[in-house]
């Protein structure tokens, strides 16, 4: 007994004896979908009455606004920020828009979440881009990045937008869309190192949005990936993303011939350290791979195979998204045109939902396909990152491709 214990022991002790590397990243901060990417979310703008701001579900008044400030010229809006424990609506940060209707216009964020607006520093100069910053209030020096624009929205699709966000907001008067923003959330950090003489690439996503890094142990935790390949910020990241992992040790790399384990990071994300491991990483599912003995948790509780769904001569479309995840809807129409071509069968499968939100969600929204949620397995071997994601299966079950612009599904679609 004694002896098997010594040898517990010891192959508990051996990771500490590997040797560690520390390596500096750069700040280079981006969108996972590239800098060049349409993926964007609209910022609706709301006219500011009375110093009163109201959110979907909550209202406060302004305690003190910036001297000066054309109050009949100013609305407010939200940007999505989990950093601020303290503040005055959850996991959203308040910010006013002077002379929204003009080409020039004057950004003040409440960079604190208290809903005063005169300890914030300055007023931001906005024309049509601008990069916003919010710190993190525990790590100052760690940050999320959001880049703003105008909203360019076409006179067509105003109506249709304005009143499916109106109803969210039922306290607010909502402005015309052509005076609302985008948003370009730039979670992504994309540094360039050489690691033993050769070029790597290193990713971090502040999946959480709060402007940090941390050990996490959920699957929409924040996430790292280090590759072999070397990367330009224009591009399109999502799908090289299902390979990031959660940020704790056991996300494994395999670099060169040899794996490694995460050891630490920096909460502001400019430093790691790896260590060498005999551990392999864990799989996830990859193009051309077949799933048609996956079984995936129907609404109603019971398993059923992939295979059930998948039609002679019909792609099969996953659709991975949530009832709370606004680009999903954004792209819902473009979805149930695709379905209503015939030419696909479509699951869609709801991530951190329960079934009482879902079949609401689907009375709502009026969706006729079997719609599924997400459960361990299926978070583990698909490793979704971003939503909405479309996994576009083959009639013979294989994986053909996963994209997050359903718009993207057609060039595979039509002949």
């Amino acid at each position: 007994m004694k002896f098997s214990t010594l040898l517990i022991v010891l192959a508990f002790s051996l990771p500490s004896f590997a040797q560690t590397f520390q390596l500096d990243l750069e700040a280079n901060y981006t969108s996972p979908f590239g800098s060049q990417s349409d993926l964007i979310s609209f910022i609706p703008l709301f006219k500011l009455k009375d110093n009163q701001i109201n959110n979907q579900e909550l209202s406060s008044s302004i305690k003190q606004v910036p001297s000066g400030m054309k109050l009949g010229k100013t609305a407010y809006g939200f940007l999505y920020f989990t950093g601020l424990t303290q503040s005055a609506f959850p996991q959203e940060v308040c910010f006013l828009i002077e002379d929204y209707a003009e080409s020039q216009s004057t950004i003040y964020l409440d960079r604190n979440g208290n809903l005063d607006f005169s300890d914030d520093g300055k007023g931001i100069a906005f024309t049509n881009h601008q990069i916003l910053s919010l710190a993190n209030e525990k790590h100052k020096t760690a940050k999320l990045h959001y880049e703003i624009g105008r909203s360019q929205i076409s006179p067509q699709n105003e109506a249709r937008l304005k009143s499916r966000y109106q109803s969210k907001y039922p306290k607010s008067e909502i402005l015309a869309p052509s005076y609302w923003l985008t948003a370009n959330r730039l979670n992504l950090i994309l540094s360039r190192n050489t690691f033993k003489g050769k070029a790597i690439s290193i990713f971090l996503l502040d999946n959480s949005a709060d402007g940090c890094f941390s050990f996490e142990t959920h699957s929409q935790g924040d996430r790292i990936l280090i590759s072999e390949e070397s990367f330009d910020d224009k591009q399109n990241f999502s799908s090289l993303l299902r390979q990031a992992q959660v940020l704790d040790p056991n996300a494994i790399f395999n670099l060169h011939g040899q794996a490694y384990y995460l050891k630490s990071f920096s909460p502001d994300g400019r430093q790691i350290s790896i260590a060498e491991t005999n551990t392999k990483p864990n799989p996830i599912f990859t193009e051309g791979e077949d799933i048609s003995g996956f079984r995936i948790q129907l609404l109603d509780g019971n398993m059923a195979n992939l295979s059930s769904f998948l039609k002679e001569e019909k792609p099969l479309i996953i659709d991975v998204g949530g009832t709370w995840c606004g680009g999903c809807l954004k792209q819902e129409p473009e979805i149930k045109k695709i379905y209503a071509s015939k030419k696909v069968e479509i699951i869609g499968v709801f991530e951190h939902d329960n079934q009482q939100s879902v079949e609401a969600y689907r009375k709502r929204h009026d969706l006729p396909w079997t719609l599924a949620l997400a459960d361990e397995e299926f978070r583990k071997r698909f490793n979704i990152t971003f939503f909405p994601s479309y996994i576009l299966v083959s009639p013979e079950g294989k994986i053909i491709t996963i994209v997050n612009n359903a718009k993207d599904l057609n060039s595979y679609l039509d002949p």
